[in-house]
């Protein structure tokens, strides 16, 4: 298949330099981009509503009608955020969570356009009747928020998806900051690919997608994301710093561009983040939906990301009291130190789970057994990930240098005394 050259479709919201901001999807890329669009995701429920299947594709198809029926103007229909990257990343497993979807409307201020909005994502949605339409409102949304100020107007509806993959819908009026690092900056525009290829079934050929980059130079932010590099320009301007998203940067391998000039941003994600977060409690619930959110069973990229947001708060919350820097500090250790038991469970796993045979000299069968359950300490729920100061609970957290004692006894075992053990009882 080859792409088709056509660009009869560009926003008048897209008017940026088409030669230093934007780019062409490649034929490799832009299969990506299909295959991404055309993946089933599963929107779950509250209640004991079913389990719908939605096609990403179909959806904004259909969606895009709806608002239009419900009087509402669309200007464009973008893929952003992680997705977006994962598209444009030559190795193709970069990893991402949600599916971000920025749609330009007209009007997102008034009540009865709001409402327009919510009607138009759920009408879209593949519900069995019409009673379910009218409660999926709240049983199907992850989170449902409308920003009205000075800098921005736009709304979101989170479709929850149960492995964490949310279709994220975001409506925009006007949006000051569309990105928090130049490898998240890119916007890939779907109107050409919702309007020649869905519509037109036409299957010889794709049409030309156009990607932008919010970064202000977009060869530079892809050199970033090819070369898993951070850069970041005023992170006082982002909700939170962009503190939490540089953190997961660090544990998944991006390093900075610039190490010194990363030091002094620092002190400014940790002050914009305090200031949106200001007392413990909201600290702590912030910090446990975002971990639960964006790694998984990945713990080991979990520990990671929980270390580099210790070392950050420890050195750069300047302006902080020390008692709201120790509070938020031991609210990560216990969090660490519950992460431990899963995290240690993925090093022992193949030797646990595998049954040990030993022969001795006089030809006798020793045949051992070692069930899983018998190494590893019983792990804790989620919801007791975090305990609060105020919590009864007798929990210990350890501190990082005690946790990495820990790990590097156990990793001596793995590699050096348990091998030796092996050797010895097989040569009885």
């Amino acid at each position: 298949m080859q792409i088709y050259p056509s660009m009869a479709h560009i926003s008048s919201n897209s008017f940026l330099n088409m030669n230093f901001n934007s780019s062409l999807l490649n034929l490799s890329q832009t299969k990506r981009l299909f295959a991404l669009l055309n993946s089933p995701i599963l929107i779950s429920s509250q209640s004991s509503l079913p389990t719908l299947t939605v096609i990403p594709s179909l959806f904004l198809i259909r969606l895009k009608n709806e608002i239009k029926q419900q009087g509402l103007i669309i200007h464009d229909i973008r893929l952003s955020g992680g997705a977006a990257s994962f598209v444009l990343d030559p190795t193709g497993d970069l990893a991402f969570r949600d599916l971000d979807f920025l749609i330009f409307v007209n009007d997102v201020r008034s009540e009865s356009n709001w409402s327009r909005i919510k009607q138009a994502v759920f009408t879209s949605l593949p519900l069995a009747t019409k009673v379910n339409q009218c409660l999926s409102t709240e049983l199907y949304t992850d989170k449902m928020i409308r920003i009205l100020n000075e800098h921005d107007r736009w709304s979101l509806i989170s479709l929850r998806n149960v492995d964490g993959r949310n279709l994220e819908l975001k409506f925009v009026e006007h949006m000051k900051r569309q990105y928090q690092f130049s490898v998240d900056s890119f916007q890939i525009l779907l109107e050409p690919l919702l309007n020649y290829f869905y519509l037109t079934k036409k299957i010889d050929s794709y049409p030309s997608i156009l990607v932008l980059s919010s970064y202000g130079n977009f060869s530079e932010a892809l050199q970033h994301l090819h070369h898993r590099l951070i850069s970041v320009k005023a992170p006082e301007e982002i909700r939170g710093g962009g503190l939490l998203k540089y953190c997961d940067l660090i544990a998944r391998g991006f390093h900075p561009t610039n190490p010194n000039q990363m030091k002094d941003l620092q002190r400014y994600m940790c002050s914009r983040f305090f200031i949106d977060f200001r007392d413990s409690l909201t600290q702590e619930q912030v910090l446990f939906k975002y971990v639960n959110s964006h790694f998984g069973i990945d713990y080991d990229v979990r520990y990671r990301f929980l270390r580099c947001l210790y070392d950050v708060i420890s050195t750069d919350s300047v302006w902080l009291s020390a008692y709201e820097r120790i509070a938020f500090l031991k609210t990560i250790s216990t969090m660490s130190s519950s992460i431990m038991p899963l995290k240690l469970a993925n090093h022992i796993k193949s030797l646990s789970s595998s049954t040990v045979v030993y022969s001795s000299k006089k030809s006798i069968q020793i045949h051992r057994t070692y069930p899983l359950n018998h190494l590893i300490p019983s792990v804790p729920s989620s919801n007791t990930l975090i305990k609060s100061s105020s919590s009864s609970s007798s929990m210990t957290s350890l501190s990082f240098e005690q946790i990495d004692i820990f790990v590097q006894i156990v990793n001596s075992l793995r590699t050096e005394l348990f091998p030796k053990l092996n050797n010895f009882l097989s040569s009885m």
